[in-house]
């Protein structure tokens, strides 16, 4: 519990510029987020909210646990005079444009974005500015300053934790193999970022190979299967999310390296918290899903009732290992 309330109180008043983030300014309303006195979004009790949630993809885990408790946290803010209408973009960026803009002609009270791509997504904000309606992005962020708050966590910092922990039991040497996600999204690339700077902190550690594999389980076991049968000899395999940690394991399990290539997780999926409870995994960088929507949620009322909001809010990774796995708030 103490972990919980420590990181309640961290995504409630911590606020930092995330890299990448660039000028935190607001385009059209106060610089912290806060509203001009031309803007007119104060809803009044008992009137009904529609909250617009446009995800790039819920066949990932993590997303759509995100759904669950985005959809949980309304009804607990709101009650029945709320509903989400969620949208999946099946990772197409035109779509979720598509989806984005379908939103707004619904005339939704606020959009909660969570974007595919760090650039391509930036006209799907701006639509939302010029309509009128607030943008709230959560988990991932786009390469702007227009959006009217972001939630989320340190992604950098996740690929830090989870490569110092293997390169400690590694004892700061050895091959290490990359699987990175999908090209132009933003955790990825922060995540590979955070792991890469770990390992060149230590000059006997060296990335032998790096593979894209779209976050995809599949992907990740046929890019581990080759590199087995290339016959290098790899020690530690980091990935950006558990998804491809669980495809990186299946193609290890059954040869002769099972139990012998520590493999790494972000997110927190079911799957690889009970992989480490077995000794398959080593470790996963465990992103809070439902802290995420419970403090977007409360940045929506917040702001729909005329309060000050801060532009970003942090929800802070937490690295779950064998010696902290049998904690019940993983699984909450």
């Amino acid at each position: 519990m103490r972990k919980r309330v420590l990181a309640i109180i961290l995504a409630t008043v911590l606020c930092f510029a995330f890299s990448g983030c660039g000028n935190t300014a607001q385009t059209d309303g106060a610089a912290d987020g806060s509203k001009t006195d031309s803007e007119e979004t104060t809803k009044q009790s008992g009137e009904e909210i529609t909250i617009g949630f446009s995800n790039f993809s819920f066949t990932i885990e993590y997303q759509a646990k995100l759904k669950d408790k985005l959809e949980a946290a309304v009804q607990a803010k709101w009650g029945d005079s709320a509903k989400v209408v969620s949208t999946d973009a099946e990772l197409d960026t035109s779509k979720q444009i598509a989806d984005v803009e379908n939103l707004i002609s619904q005339g939704v009270d606020a959009i909660v974005l969570v974007p595919l791509d760090a650039e391509q997504l930036i006209p799907a904000i701006q639509a939302c500015v010029d309509a009128g309606i607030p943008c709230f992005e959560v988990c991932l962020q786009c390469n702007d300053d227009i959006r009217t708050s972001f939630v989320g966590s340190n992604d950098v910092t996740s690929g830090e934790m989870a490569m110092e922990y293997m390169a400690e039991k590694l004892d700061y040497k050895g091959n290490i193999v990359l699987l990175d996600g999908i090209a132009g999204m933003d955790s990825n690339i922060k995540r590979m970022d955070g792991a890469r700077a770990v390992i060149e902190k230590y000059p006997e550690m060296n990335i032998v190979t790096e593979k894209l594999c779209n976050g995809s389980r599949d992907e990740a076991m046929q890019a581990m299967e080759n590199i087995i049968q290339s016959g290098k000899a790899v020690d530690g395999v980091f990935t950006i999310c558990d998804e491809e940690a669980l495809g990186a394991l299946a193609a290890i399990e059954g040869t002769d390296l099972e139990g012998e290539i520590l493999i790494t997780g972000i997110d927190g999926d079911a799957d690889v918290l009970e992989g480490i409870k077995n000794g398959s995994i080593l470790c996963t960088s465990f992103q809070d899903a439902g802290l995420q929507a419970t403090t977007v949620v409360d940045a929506i009322d917040n702001y729909l009732n005329g309060k000050d909001i801060e532009k970003a809010y942090d929800v802070p990774y937490q690295l779950v290992t064998e010696e902290n796995i049998d904690d019940s708030y993983w699984t909450e």
